[in-house]
């Protein structure tokens, strides 16, 4: 049975080739820039130590400008411990204390901010209705910085394993954007400015950040970019040839893989349109090129009897599609199932595992049913 591409001319054939390289290429392209220039992570040589409290508290995650709360001097990344001296740990507790609220109100928030306890009074003007401000309960996180790489920027800049993240750039580490978020925003070479608590007593050190190169993700882009085009190097010389369109499909969805193997992308800094399309691009990636990976090289240097299976397409492309559902519900926490992380890390192996397959098969092709004569 003849396909659609033994119909129609061999420009044709050529033409939609270069039209879905140059689509991959600009995708993969354009996330190759994201990853190495635009949005690489900043290195400040330490480590945050992650320490969880064993309750939750009520975090202050947004402060309106202009409004009672802001006009008081509360902060995003200040944790609200009191109300008119009546203690609270829950959201769910401030509807007893604060009934519904007039002009000249007043309500008196007990605060902790860097480890330290404070009351600031909110007073509701003429227009105000509510004290704009928006809580929620969270587990309490507290940074310590340990494993200071001897001669780095922390150590030169003075801090100490043991020291205790509070602040940088006078924005809270509880402001929910995060403190990689405070540090990423930083240009190489620029500085960035700690908040610590060291024994009770509070620094400030300035330290200079310098921005990580992600040599992993070059190898694969690169990897990537050679099999794409060398693929569509073969087709344009023989569009003709099954074998060579199987190739150049082979590149394309390699590409694709490699090329979007790894985001650096965020709604804290993106439209959440770019953040959704991205994701499902790379999510396709995932599952459509991996059987790819393995199905050229049953076909190539030599066919296998496997590939007349009829079985054999759906247990490729329903292991990648398990690994994608896998990935997604560890990911985003869907409907509240906890993956355990050696089957999310699996997941996330199995399309290397395809690729690697794939190239497993064609050096034992090649070696053992290759006639001398040809591989010569």
């Amino acid at each position: 049975m003849n396909t659609v591409f033994e119909r129609i001319s061999q420009r044709w054939i050529r033409v939609i080739y270069t039209v879905f390289a140059l689509l991959v290429l600009g995708v993969s392209g354009y996330n190759f820039l994201h990853v190495m220039f635009w949005r690489v992570p900043s290195n400040d040589q330490c480590r945050w130590a992650q320490e969880f409290s064993d309750t939750t508290r009520i975090h202050v995650t947004e402060v309106r400008p202009g409004g009672p709360a802001d006009r008081a001097g509360l902060q995003a990344g200040d944790i609200l411990v009191a109300i008119d001296g009546h203690p609270v740990s829950k959201t769910s507790q401030l509807k007893q204390l604060i009934v519904t609220p007039a002009p000249g109100d007043s309500v008196r928030f007990g605060i902790e901010r860097d480890h330290r306890f404070r009351e600031i009074v909110a007073t509701l003007q003429q227009n105000d209705s509510i004290f704009a401000v928006n809580l929620n309960d969270q587990i309490f996180e507290t940074l310590i910085i340990t494993d200071i790489v001897p001669g780095g920027v922390t150590d030169r800049a003075g801090i100490k394993d043991g020291d205790i993240l509070l602040r940088i750039d006078d924005v809270s580490i509880n402001d929910p954007r995060g403190p990689s978020y405070l540090l990423n925003i930083h240009h190489a070479g620029s500085t960035a400015e700690f908040l610590v608590d060291r024994d009770g007593t509070l620094h400030t050190y300035r330290v200079e950040v310098l921005k990580t190169f992600n040599y992993p993700y070059l190898a694969q882009f690169l990897l990537g970019f050679g099999f794409l085009l060398v693929g569509y190097v073969v087709l344009i010389a023989r569009p003709q040839g099954s074998i060579q369109r199987k190739f150049a499909r082979y590149g394309i969805f390699t590409m694709f893989y490699f090329g979007l193997s790894l985001l650096s992308l965020s709604a804290l800094y993106d439209p959440e349109w770019k953040v959704v399309a991205f994701s499902i691009v790379q999510l396709l990636a995932r599952i459509i090129a991996p059987p790819i990976f393995i199905s050229f090289f049953l076909h190539f240097p030599v066919r296998r009897p496997v590939t007349q299976r009829r079985w054999l397409l759906p247990v490729l492309y329903g292991g990648t599609l398990f690994a994608a559902v896998v990935s997604l519900v560890s990911y985003n926490k869907l409907f509240g199932i906890g993956i355990p992380w050696e089957f999310d890390y699996a997941a996330r192996l199995l399309p290397f595992a395809y690729f690697l397959t794939g190239l497993g098969l064609f050096i034992h092709s090649y070696y053992r049913r290759v006639e001398t004569d040809r591989r010569q």
